[in-house]
């Protein structure tokens, strides 16, 4: 008994000792690979979340982005000087307009002609009145000086003396600098043509009221 006792003791050994730690063990093991792919997947998630933030931070849309929507409201007044049988004229008028990312401005425009002009082979004395659409690009807007250029388009009419009268098309591109003396006034020195289409009064065509121009603009206003 005790020689059966002695060989199988080894056995017995092994089996408490070494057996019995690999069962042990295996759960272990598994746990810990369960572990590891947790933790991969939520750094995979944090990584995922922290981009798409990140990415939404950047976007920008119309109505949350000041730059690009409603930046400011402008108006002026408007000493235009313009060329009709190498008789310099003088208007006046104005406009109102609204300011788009600080680079845009659409808005209304009117000019009167203020001298008594005559024009074409009889002589004829006439009156101008114009009225219009404005769309206006500043790139650079908050330099002292910048490029900007004007396009107005729209209704006018033309009086004769003996009283014909006459409905036109303007259309009346011009392109110059504008000065920021404060943030509240403006000044702008600019240049253009004045296009006259569908005159039809006086025995005279829309080249004999197509003209270039220079003029000068006083602009009050406020941008954000």
């Amino acid at each position: 008994m005790g020689g059966l006792v002695e060989k199988l003791h080894p056995l017995i050994e092994k089996s408490i000792i070494f057996e019995k730690p690999q069962y042990l063990m295996m759960p272990i093991c598994s746990h810990s690979k369960r572990m590891t792919m947790k933790t991969r997947i939520f750094s995979l998630a944090i990584a995922l979340l922290t981009t798409l933030s990140l990415f939404g931070q950047r976007q920008e849309t119309l109505f949350n982005n000041t730059e690009t929507f409603f930046s400011g409201i402008w108006g002026g007044t408007t000493l235009n000087y313009s060329v009709f049988d190498n008789d310099w004229a003088f208007s006046r008028g104005g406009y109102i307009g609204l300011e788009f990312g600080r680079s845009f401005v659409l808005g209304y425009s009117h000019l009167d002609l203020k001298e008594d002009i005559t024009i074409g082979p009889d002589d004829a004395r006439f009156d101008l009145k114009l009225n219009g659409f404005l769309f206006a690009i500043k790139p650079y807007s908050r330099r002292v000086i910048h490029p900007r250029i004007n396009i107005v388009t729209g209704r006018g009419r033309i009086r004769m003396e003996d009283g014909d009268r006459d409905r036109v098309f303007v259309f009346q591109p011009s392109a110059g600098i504008e000065m920021n003396v404060f943030t509240w006034f403006h000044v702008g020195l600019d240049g253009g043509y004045r296009f006259i289409s569908d005159a039809e009064v006086g025995g005279l065509s829309n080249s004999d009221f197509s003209t270039p121009f220079a003029q000068v603009e006083f602009r009050f206003g406020i941008s954000w």
